[in-house]
């Protein structure tokens, strides 16, 4: 739920999002997104991606985080632009040639 995992990444000075976001660009496309408390709790919501978290929501997570004061210090959006959503298992061929991207930025967010 958005209370625990809100509850949960408050333990950290960073946290990794890394899913699929939707914003109209080409299928693979990487973003990474920062998501610093001041400019995401009084700018524009989240609302403004698309994302697939599932059971949860970004927004959510994060406001409740905020509330409760356990926002981390450096919290970080790694996401793609998906291709087929389709129902089904597997990644669209777009989003497997981004794969590498992908772990290159985590790797780098995990060291820095």
């Amino acid at each position: 739920s958005a209370f625990k995992t809100a509850l949960m990444i408050g333990d950290y000075h960073k946290v990794i999002f890394v899913d699929a976001i939707k914003k109209g660009k080409k299928a693979g496309h990487v973003y990474r997104i920062r998501l610093d408390k001041d400019k995401f709790i009084s700018g524009p919501s989240l609302n403004s991606f698309v994302f697939s978290f599932h059971e949860s929501n970004l927004d959510n997570i994060l406001t409740t985080a905020n509330l409760l004061d356990k926002y981390p210090g450096n919290v970080v959006l790694i996401g793609c632009e998906p291709g087929d959503t389709s129902t089904g298992l597997g990644l669209s061929k777009e989003v497997k040639k981004s794969v590498n991207r992908i772990i290159d930025l985590i790797f780098l967010e995990i060291q820095s």
